[in-house]
């Protein structure tokens, strides 16, 4: 169907725009023709609108499009900025002490504490007073007297006094505390190493059939 047509609104005929008459059913037409202009004016602006939006979304990706090229030109150049600073920066870089810039001489160098052995000795069986340990590795290097007997065994265990730190050791190793022989010296002395330790206040308990025992803790 033309545009140029008008619709008959009774028999649904097109008919030219000239037209008084419907030429199908002969409904006069001088109604018909300004409700048929009136829709296609609506229709007309509608499609303008739709055209409007479209223009307006172009030019934002434009803009949005300028603006990033734009942000990623300044990342480019701004290398070149930094490496260059301003006259005012630098002026208070020269007020700065000297000593912030430059490392202390190694005779100047302040060496780091030395944490100091740990010795604890006792009678049978006892439970030591609590010491502080920090983190890391110990060596437990332990001694025990006979009693006289054939043998005795010795038991020593490092245990924490905070209930929560789960850091407990054996200071005795288990093929050394089984039996202490009066005729084998390394029965009597020994050492192990213990890993992992958390740092927190600790505590030594024994368990022997022995006599005197001594253990120190030490880095290694």
């Amino acid at each position: 169907m033309s545009q140029q047509e008008v619709i008959c609104p009774r028999c649904s005929g097109g008919n030219s725009p000239q037209a008084i008459w419907c030429q199908r059913c002969g409904l006069g037409l001088r109604e018909a023709l300004p409700k048929q202009l009136q829709q296609a004016t609506v229709q007309d602006e509608r499609q303008a609108g739709r055209t409007a939006i479209m223009i307006a979304l172009l030019v934002c990706g434009i803009v949005l499009l300028g603006a990033l090229w734009i942000m990623s030109a300044m990342n480019r150049t701004s290398p070149a900025a930094t490496s260059n600073p301003t006259p005012a920066r630098q002026e208070v870089s020269q007020n700065q002490p000297t000593t912030l810039l430059t490392a202390l001489p190694a005779e100047g160098a302040v060496p780091p504490p030395v944490e100091q052995p740990i010795t604890l000795a006792d009678k049978g069986d006892a439970q030591t007073a609590s010491f502080q340990l920090a983190s890391g590795t110990y060596i437990s290097e332990w001694s025990v007297t006979k009693p006289g007997a054939t043998s005795c065994v010795l038991y020593l265990s490092l245990k924490p006094v905070d209930p929560d730190n789960f850091s407990s050791h054996s200071l005795v190793s288990r093929r050394s505390s089984n039996a202490v022989i009066e005729s084998d010296p390394a029965s009597r002395t020994g050492s192990i190493y213990l890993y992992h330790v958390r740092p927190g206040q600790y505590y030594v308990e024994s368990n022997t059939t022995c006599s005197e025992w001594a253990v120190t803790l030490r880095r290694p």
